[in-house]
């Protein structure tokens, strides 16, 4: 299939392609860093209907399709964000506050021109109906997308069916996978359930609409930090860089010159791990569902359309 290449004029978004690398903070929760912004201009597309529908029956949520001149080394670890210019230095840009930000699925050479990189990607934040599983406040690790019911519109569902569904598919994901946490005792790759504190961190919470539940761990007064994300992405020796000493960076900001960071924390990247990564008993918990799941929510939603 051929893609429409952009022409004069269609390139009118101005955007970035960031890398991003998430860290466990110092007091809880997740640290994010990125790699440096460098504005490019884009053409960003909705997709039709039938391709999006196509993606999230592939189980690869796509909503926009990016395309920019041709940019190499593009994975699913970047994002596309908005930026615009900083007045006070000029070349640099920053992200436009309140704007999209758009995860990157797939990336391809458009047409195999070698003349424009063409990105498919989800616009963040999107709402579907479906059943989340996360390791931790920022981290989503399972999807499961109930077919069958895109043709209508949500003003077509009865919500109180939809949220009873929710609910019991939430307590059923819940409770197995604080079986998993309980019974493997380390084993598989899962962390050590020694106080029984992330077992009962474990809850599930439907989303205002009611379609949507999401299944995490959460931080509680028994934990002084988040530990959950420490044990999910693990914890890499040496210090993580913090703020320079007044006159040490570049410019009023007082920033690091452009590449030490990314390069610092390349290095420590590269590193030994302090706290090695844990395997995901969530996902697991939904994957191990799945068909239990499924039977639930299209009971739900078919009830819901009586």
């Amino acid at each position: 299939m051929g893609y429409r290449e952009p022409s004069i004029g269609d390139l009118n978004r101005r955007v970035a392609v960031r890398r991003r690398t998430d860290s466990p903070a110092d007091d809880m929760g997740i640290d994010s860093s990125f790699s440096e912004l460098k504005g490019r201009w884009a053409r960003i597309e909705p997709v039709g209907t039938g391709a999006y529908v196509d993606s999230m029956q592939a189980d690869v949520k796509v909503t926009h399709r990016i395309s920019l001149r041709l940019v190499h080394g593009i994975t699913d670890a970047h994002e596309v964000v908005h930026v615009r210019g900083v007045p006070e230095a000029p070349g640099q840009v920053e992200v436009v506050p309140g704007s999209p930000v758009y995860r990157v699925k797939r990336s391809a050479d458009m047409n195999d021109s070698r003349r424009f990189t063409l990105l498919e990607v989800e616009e963040m934040g999107m709402n579907q109906s479906g059943v989340e599983c996360m390791a931790n406040s920022a981290s989503l690790e399972g999807y499961l997308h109930i077919e069958g019911f895109d043709s209508f519109q949500r003003d077509a569902f009865d919500k109180r069916q939809i949220r009873a569904g929710m609910r019991k598919v939430g307590k059923l994901v819940t409770q197995r996978a604080q079986m998993n946490l309980a019974l493997g005792k380390g084993q598989d790759g899962y962390p050590i359930n020694r106080t029984g504190t992330t077992l009962e961190s474990i809850s599930f919470k439907v989303s205002r609409s009611g379609f949507l539940v999401r299944i995490a761990p959460r931080k509680t007064s028994a934990m002084a930090e988040f530990y959950p994300a420490y044990l999910h992405y693990g914890v890499k020796k040496g210090r993580r860089l913090g703020k320079l000493a007044p006159g040490k960076g570049v410019g009023k900001s007082n920033r690091r010159a452009a590449g030490v960071r990314a390069a610092a924390i390349a290095e420590r990247a590269a590193g030994e791990w302090r706290i090695k990564p844990r395997d995901n008993y969530m996902a697991d918990a939904l994957q191990d569902s799945n068909s239990d799941v499924q039977g639930i929510l299209k009971a739900a939603f078919a009830a819901a359309l009586g």
